[in-house]
Formats: structure tokens, sequence, C-alpha cells
């Protein structure tokens, strides 16, 4: 897979292991490239294009862009279906005998309550491992540090929602040295592919093939 922009001569290769970092000085035209992959996100139009061969590929369906570092949600709706019947899938093939005996165990204690109760009390037995997991509050284990929830989350995103490019903006303003090189790592482990779009030049480090748009929009190539 490749990336490209019109107004670039630069050709990126999209691929795990690799990484791509874009520097754009001018604010303005960080910002432009910043909004260009919000919106195509969203399948809007915008200058950048994703292909493969002669392919041109839906850059809503294959990327997916973190510019906000606090507020993304592991638990997103999306992402939480997507488990939800991910573990019920599970659940029937490795552990049906398992959940049809705390289905019985619950339509036992729901007739012993009913039985209690002041009032004649009613069910749906129907419900499945699906809405158990609702009733549960089972959801995604967030961790204290934004290097392990932000793996976790493109994780999710590439494994469920099957993103095949993320793209980060200004990953290396919030993670020190230290972090970035572990998260390249457990990126190129779970063959994720990520580029980055930063507005300053930082240390380069081993595996980053770095472009440069300079505030005269020259393109320099690291």
């Amino acid at each position: 897979m490749k990336l490209a922009h019109f107004d670039l001569e630069s050709v990126f290769d999209i691929k795990p292991g690799e990484i791509n970092i874009l520097v754009v000085e001018a604010e303005d035209q960080f910002y432009k490239y910043q909004k260009e992959i919000y919106m195509q996100c969203q399948g809007e139009d915008g200058g950048f294009c994703l292909f493969e061969g002669d392919k041109d590929l839906s850059f809503d369906k294959q990327a997916l862009l973190i510019k906000d570092y606090v507020f993304f949600d592991l638990n997103d709706k999306k992402l939480i279906n997507k488990l939800y019947a991910s573990l019920s899938e599970i659940t029937l093939n490795s552990f049906e005998e398992k959940y049809w005996q705390i289905k019985e165990m619950i339509k036992i204690l729901f007739a012993e309550l009913d039985a209690e109760s002041e009032c004649s009390i009613d069910y749906e037995e129907e419900n499945g491992i699906i809405n158990l997991m609702k009733a549960f509050g089972v959801h995604v284990k967030t961790e204290d540090s934004l290097l392990g929830n932000l793996s976790a989350y493109i994780k999710l995103n590439t494994f469920y929602l099957k993103k095949r490019c993320v793209f980060l903006v200004n990953l290396k303003t919030v993670l020190t040295e230290a972090a970035v090189k572990m998260f390249y790592h457990e990126m190129a482990l779970n063959e994720i592919s990520v580029f980055l779009l930063e507005n300053t030049l930082k240390t380069k480090l081993e595996g980053e093939k770095i472009t440069i748009i300079d505030r005269d929009l020259c393109e320099i190539v690291v």
C-alpha cells in the first residue's frame, strides 16, 4: 500500500515496520494536511490518496487518525460491539457448556426471586451472551499509561475494524524517546503500519523515514 498527496513529490510506502514521518514546518500547511486526513477519514474529499498497485483504496475504510491523546475511547460503540461479537463466538465455540450452566442458574435465581417477591416477575429467557456481557459491563480494561492505552486502541481498530494505516499527529511531542521506540516495536510486532504527521523535527530514530516540508514549501528527504 502507498500514500501520496497532490502537493508532494514523495510517495510513501505504507507497510509494517516502516515508520514514515512527514514534518510540516509551516503552521497553516500543517493544519491543512491534518484537516485533510481528518476529513478523508470521515469519507470526505481531500488531497491524500491511498492505493495498492493501480487500485485506489477507500481512505475512510483503511485509515485511522489519532490526534487527541487524552480523549480517545477504548470502549467506543463500534469497538465494543465488535468485542462482544468476538467474545460471543469464543463462548459458543469453547465455553458453551459453561454458558448454558450459567443461564440455568440465572433461571433458578429468578424463579426463587419470583417466589419471594411481593409481585410476580418475568424476564426474557432468550437474551444471549452479548446481553449478559452488557449486564456485567464487560469492557476493555484501560491502563495508566498513554503508551499502553494508545497501543491497545490501535490494535483494537486494526483487528476489529480492519484499519490498515494509522495516522498519528505530533506523537513525538507527547511520548518520550524511549516510549516512542517501545511504540514502534509494539506496532512492528503486531504488523501495524503507522504514519506520523509532525510540525517539528525531533531526533531521528532507527527505522524512521523522514520527509520535511519547510516553511518555503520545499520538500526535503532526510
